[in-house]
């Protein structure tokens, strides 16, 4: 199994905190409660994430599903933005 990056970026935030998830519910649930209840998300990068997984999950396993080029372009400075985010957590992280 590969991790794309997000997860992997995801799941070395949530081994900062010392916490693990075994589901995508649990992934989402503890990233709520540890990073964006918190601050340490936005609420807005927080909706994206999530926006960005609906589209992956449809795209792996609906039928006929298919992502166009305007689903995608206009969340490409967020993404950004957001794993830049991730990588100042972890760049500032006492590991």
């Amino acid at each position: 199994m590969t991790l794309e990056r997000e997860e992997k970026d995801t799941l070395v935030a949530y081994r900062l905190q010392g916490i693990t998830a075994r589901t995508h519910g649990g992934v989402f649930g503890l990233f709520g409660k540890y990073f964006v209840e918190t601050g340490i998300i936005s609420k807005e990068q927080n909706k994206l994430y999530r926006k960005l997984f609906d589209l992956r999950q449809s795209g792996d396993y609906d039928d006929w599903f298919k992502v166009e080029e305007e689903d995608i372009v206009p969340n490409l400075e967020p993404v950004k933005q957001f794993i830049e985010t991730i990588e100042n957590l972890i760049k500032n992280s006492s590991l």
